[in-house]
């Protein structure tokens, strides 16, 4: 029985405290948040700023320092606002700006950004059964919950200050901020626990700062095109058809593409439970309306991956014709396609090509790497498979399989070649 692969947006990569978080790497959505912030990444002159995406519905935000923010999925599906992503990231930013991180908190384990980096659209594994649900674990890192930082008001305000002065410079709105804050306010008078509050604190005379200060700015209301507000939605959507239960799947109840954006949802539901079928109706309707959307192509191929047909491979070369050169999509399609062709290896070098251009933008994507280990070992080339197996083991701070690994390696590989030396290097660097 072939062993199918459920092509998910997301990849389980880290633990916190004891319950698992899922890091949500996806071209759509992070092509998305990247237009909602790309302001904030001028005016703060933090051009290399990462967000990463955590499945958890509660809507919360941190940085452990650095470049890096996290933000929870629940920030946009609960606020499907640009507005609210952009206003709680300039306040993060404040922090970072602010250096309230202290040196120790700002120290993250070097393996775990490893693992940030290598979830790619994720994996999981059916195995045998037909239903999706077994994650592939690349990396057993751990950012631990306590490394969350819970900042004094005193430090609170300070980012708010910082955020306000960001978001005036790039000509946007604190409106979300402050739709934001009042919500989590509501929340906090609630017997409910607030994740935001914990590390958060709120204070009433926060809330009135925020007001008054949007009062006297020029840019008091939402500044954001009609084409952002549009894709933050299908974002939304595309998250919460992929991360809530479904039978807690919410209505799509926005003004504007209420059709579009429910056979997204439908689709993915669909997908989620292998009813290809009606998977493949719902996104067969979405690529007639939008034939040049490389993100429906995208979905259409894993659907039809899942169910087994070869045809996925022709709506993956689509998609990635459309929007070439995306990186995430070249590695869902290498994925596909080395899977595809397991047994003909001759027909394997394009998606190698993927692959190489994946490790090229991101060195540390443990995902890409393994499958360059694996496109080694179909191809015979043992050595070179063993070499990235070892450097994926040295990446992921295995230091015994790293050492075991690249010592196999030198049996057949030149001496003083690159690769050798390489080699020799991962054995020094695991002692």
């Amino acid at each position: 029985m072939i062993q199918k692969l459920f092509v998910t947006i997301f990849l389980i990569l880290f633990s916190f405290n004891n319950s698992y978080a899922n890091i949500i790497r996806d071209s759509e959505i992070e092509e998305t948040i990247n237009l909602v912030i790309a302001p904030l990444k001028t005016v703060s002159g933090i051009q290399d700023l990462k967000i990463f995406v955590i499945n958890d519905e509660t809507p919360n935000a941190f940085t452990l320092g650095g470049t890096i923010v996290f933000i929870h999925s629940g920030l946009i599906t609960k606020f499907p606002d640009p507005d609210v992503l952009r206003g709680v990231v300039a306040h993060e930013l404040g922090h970072i700006l602010g250096q309230h991180i202290s040196r120790r908190q700002e120290t993250i384990d070097n393996y775990t950004l490893v693992a940030m980096g290598t979830a790619a659209i994720g994996l999981a594994t059916a195995i045998g059964t037909g239903s999706p649900g077994v994650a592939i674990m690349l990396a057993g890192n751990h950012v631990a919950e306590r490394s969350v930082q819970a900042y004094s008001r005193t430090f609170e305000s300070s980012a708010d200050q910082m955020a306000l002065k960001l978001l005036g410079k790039s000509h946007h709105s604190s409106i979300g901020m402050i739709k934001f804050f009042e919500q989590a306010q509501v929340n906090s008078k609630s017997n409910l626990i607030n994740p935001y509050e914990q590390t958060h604190p709120l204070s009433h005379d926060r809330l009135l700062v925020l007001k008054s200060y949007n009062k006297k700015s020029k840019f008091s209301t939402s500044q954001n095109t009609k084409e952002l507000i549009y894709k933050f939605h299908r974002t939304s959507v595309k998250l919460a058809a992929y991360t809530t239960a479904l039978n807690k799947l919410p209505e799509c109840d926005y003004k504007e593409n209420v059709d579009e954006f429910t056979h997204y949802m439908k689709a993915i539901a669909c997908f989620r439970v292998s009813n290809f079928d009606d998977a493949l109706n719902h996104v067969n309707r979405l690529v007639m309306k939008l034939p040049k959307d490389p993100y429906y192509h995208e979905l259409k191929a894993q659907i039809l991956f899942e169910a087994g047909k070869n045809s996925a491979l022709t709506e993956y070369n689509i998609a990635c014709e459309i929007k070439s050169n995306d990186h995430l999509m070249l590695l869902g399609r290498a994925i596909v396609g080395i899977n595809t062709y397991t047994n003909e290896p001759l027909k394997l070098t394009e998606f190698y090509k993927d692959l190489l251009f994946v490790i090229e933008k991101e060195p540390d994507n443990l995902l890409a790497l393994y499958y360059m280990a694996l496109y080694y070992e179909k191809k015979g080339l043992k050595a070179k498979s063993y070499l990235n197996s070892a450097i994926i083991a040295h990446k992921s701070g295995n230091r015994k399989n790293a050492r075991t690994l690249a010592a196999e390696a030198l049996k057949e590989l030149d001496e003083k070649s690159p690769d050798w030396y390489k080699a020799n290097d991962i054995i020094a660097a695991n002692k």
